[in-house]
C-alpha cells in the first residue's frame, strides 16, 4: 500500500476567518448523529476467477477532465504506464484516490459541494458501489492493509472506519480540532492520524495559525493514544512495519526522523536545510520519496522532491523545478513514481531522473 501524507501547511494549519466559518458550517453538518451508522452499500468480494492479469508495471488510475474524448469528459481513468489501455471507470469527479491492498477495488470520493460522498469501483467489472453520502464531505479514503476496513474523513471533523463486508461504520479517534494524515500499520491494528489543537491557535493579521499533533487509534478496542508531545505534521508506517517515519516540529525546527515500529529510538535524518511536508515509502521499505521546502523557498507551492534512503546517509534531489508536484505514488517494483505537476501525470525513472508527461489529469496512484 502506498501512503503519502502531504500537508498544506507543515505542522501548522492556516486559513482566513472566512474559510474558518465555512469548515464550521460542514463540521456542523457532519457531527450530529451517532458514532455507529451503516453504509448505503456493501462491497461484495471480487471473485478470484476471471479477474484482469495485471503486469509487474501495475497500472495508474487518476482523474481528469479530458477534452480529447468529445464532447467533454471527467471521471476516474485507468491507464498502463506505457500510455495504453486508458479507459474510464467512473463518471464525475474523482478526488483522493486508493486502491484496495488487492488491486481489484478503488475507494474515491466526490466533488465536497456537487457530490461529497464516498464510492468504490470494482476493477474489473466497472460497477460502482456508493458508500455514503452526506451533507459534509467525506473522502481521503485509506485501506486496511488486510483489505477488511476503510478510514476516511468527514468533514475533516471525524475519523471514520468502515467495515466494506458488513456494511458498517463508526467514528473513531474523537480527540477534536480538524483531521487528516490516515495512516494504517501493517497489520490493521492501529490508525495514525493528525489532528489540530484549537487551543494552541494564533492569529497573525487575517490568518489564524494552529498547532497539529499525532496520534494513534487502536481499531479493535478505540483506545486512543499520543505518542509525541510536539507538534506533527506527519506519521507514516513502513510497509513492513520496523519502521516509523515521523515529521515533528522539536524547537530547532521541522525535522523528519527515523525510529522503530513504536516510533522509540527515533534519529533525525539530515536533509540538508530542506523542510520536510510529505512522506511516501517504497513498496519495500527501503527509500522514501520526502516533500520538503527548498532553504531558498518560502511556500507551500516551492515544495520539491527528495529521495531518502533508510540505510546510509544523504540524499538525492529529484526536482528542481519549484512547481507544486503532489500526490507522489510508487511503481509495484520501485523503478518510478508517479505524480501530478500542472495538471498532468508525470512518470519519473529513479535510476536516471528522466521524466516523461503520461497524461492529462491529477491525483494519480499507481496499482499495488
Amino acid at each position: 500500500m502506498d501512503y503519502s501524507l502531504c500537508l498544506m501547511e507543515t505542522i501548522g494549519h492556516r486559513s482566513s476567518p472566512r474559510r474558518t466559518a465555512l469548515l464550521a458550517v460542514l463540521a456542523a453538518l457532519a457531527v450530529g448523529g451517532c458514532r455507529f451508522g451503516r453504509l448505503e452499500g456493501r462491497i461484495e468480494p471480487p471473485a478470484v476467477q476471471g479477474t484482469t492479469a495485471v503486469s509487474r508495471e501495475g497500472r495508474i488510475a487518476f482523474h481528469a477532465q479530458l477534452c480529447d474524448d468529445p464532447p467533454w469528459t471527467e471521471g476516474l481513468f485507468l491507464i498502463s504506464p506505457d500510455g495504453s489501455g486508458r479507459r474510464m471507470l467512473a463518471k464525475g469527479v474523482a478526488a483522493a484516490v486508493a486502491w484496495s491492498p488487492d488491486g481489484r477495488r478503488i475507494a474515491f470520493s466526490g466533488s465536497a459541494v456537487e457530490d461529497p460522498g464516498l464510492s468504490v469501483v470494482d476493477i474489473d467489472s466497472g460497477n460502482t458501489t456508493r458508500l455514503t453520502s452526506v451533507s459534509g464531505f467525506d473522502g481521503y479514503p485509506a485501506w486496511s492493509p488486510d483489505g477488511k476496513a476503510l478510514a476516511f474523513l468527514r468533514s475533516y471533523e471525524r475519523v471514520i472506519v468502515a467495515d466494506v463486508a458488513e456494511g458498517t461504520w463508526k467514528s473513531v479517534g474523537a480527540v477534536g480540532g480538524r483531521y487528516w494524515g490516515l495512516a494504517w500499520t501493517p497489520d490493521s491494528q492501529w490508525l495514525y492520524f493528525t489532528a489540530t489543537d484549537e487551543s494552541t491557535a494564533v492569529r497573525y493579521w487575517d490568518v489564524i495559525y494552529t498547532k497539529s499533533f499525532a496520534w494513534r487509534v487502536d481499531i479493535a478496542t478505540s483506545h486512543v493514544e499520543k505518542p509525541w508531545s510536539e507538534p506533527a505534521a506527519a506519521v507514516v508506517p513502513s510497509p513492513d512495519g520496523t519502521r516509523l517515519a515521523v515529521i515533528l516540529n522539536q524547537g530547532e525546527g521541522v525535522v523528519l526522523l527515523l525510529g522503530d515500529s513504536e516510533g522509540r529510538g527515533l534519529e533525525a535524518i539530515d536533509l540538508g536545510g530542506f523542510t520536510p511536508g510529505c512522506i511516501v515509502w517504497s513498496p519495500d521499505g527501503s527509500r522514501m520519496v520526502v516533500g520538503a521546502t527548498a532553504p531558498d523557498g518560502s511556500t507551500w507551492n516551492d515544495q520539491e522532491r527528495l529521495l531518502v534512503p533508510v540505510e546510509g546517509a544523504g540524499f538525492l534531489r529529484l526536482t528542481e523545478n519549484h512547481d507544486p508536484d503532489s500526490s507522489v505514488s510508487w511503481s509495484p517494483d520501485g523503478s518510478r513514481i508517479a505524480f501530478e505537476r500542472s495538471n498532468h501525470v508525470v512518470l519519473m525513472d529513479l535510476s536516471t531522473r528522466q521524466e516523461c508527461i503520461l497524461t492529462e489529469g491529477s491525483d494519480p496512484c499507481w496499482s499495488p
